[in-house]
C-alpha cells in the first residue's frame, strides 16, 4: 500500500514494515492526544524527538509541565533496569556520559563518568562529582578507579583523601548525632 502526496511517496506498508517520507522530503510526523498537540514529535529537519514540545533542543527532549514528571524505567518482574551510556574515548579523563542539572539553563551540578588511565584496554574509570558556586561549576569529589576517594582532590592518594583550598588551611572531618558532635580538624601541615 502506498500514499501518495502531490506524486510523492509519503508512506509504504508492506512486507517488510511501515516507512513514513518514503520520498526522502523534509516532513515533520506528529501524534496529538486530547488537549496536547504535540504528545510525540519527530522533526523531520533536524534528526530531533519531542515528547510534549514541536521544537525538541536535543537529539530526544521530554518536556514536563508538573512536577516528579520525565522519564520512569520499570519493572514489575524479577528483573533489573539500565541507562547504558557507551563512548568510544581515545584519552584519559575524558568524559563517557554525564547527568547534568541546570537551574533555568545554567549548569549547577553533574556527575560525569571518565575515561581513566588505561587509555589500551579501556577497562578502568571515575565518577566525578561538580557543584558551582557563583556560576563556576567544578570538580569537589572523585571516586578514582582504584576506590579512593579524593574531597577536593583529583589523585586521591589514600582511601580518604580531603584537600582543602581555602586560605584558612583548614581541612577536617565532623562526625555527629543528635546527641552529640565530634570533630576531627587539621590546621596546617603534619
Amino acid at each position: 500500500i502506498r500514499f501518495d502526496i502531490a506524486g510523492t511517496e509519503e508512506m509504504v506498508m508492506d512486507a517488510s514494515g511501515i516507512i513514513i517520507n518514503e520520498g526522502s522530503n523534509d516532513r515533520d510526523f506528529r501524534i496529538e492526544s486530547n488537549g496536547n498537540t504535540h504528545m510525540l514529535f519527530v522533526d523531520g529537519g533536524n534528526n530531533k524527538i519531542g515528547i510534549g514540545t514541536s521544537s525538541p533542543s536535543n537529539n530526544l527532549e521530554i518536556f514536563t509541565d508538573a512536577g516528579d514528571e520525565g522519564l520512569t524505567i520499570k519493572s514489575t518482574g524479577n528483573t533489573s533496569n539500565a541507562i547504558i551510556i557507551d563512548a568510544n574515548r581515545s584519552g584519559a579523563g575524558n568524559s563517557i556520559g554525564e547527568i547534568q542539572s541546570k537551574w533555568n539553563g545554567t549548569a549547577v551540578s553533574m556527575i560525569a563518568s571518565l575515561t581513566g588511565a588505561d587509555t589500551t584496554n579501556k577497562d578502568d574509570g571515575v565518577l566525578a562529582f561538580y557543584t558551582s558556586s557563583a556560576n563556576n561549576l567544578a570538580e569537589k569529589m572523585r571516586i578514582a578507579s582504584d576506590g579512593t576517594v579524593g574531597i577536593g582532590e583529583t589523585s586521591p592518594d589514600s582511601l580518604l583523601h580531603i584537600k582543602n583550598t581555602t586560605a584558612d588551611g583548614v581541612a577536617g572531618i565532623s562526625l555527629e548525632n543528635d546527641a552529640r558532635r565530634y570533630a576531627i580538624n587539621v590546621h596546617g601541615g603534619l
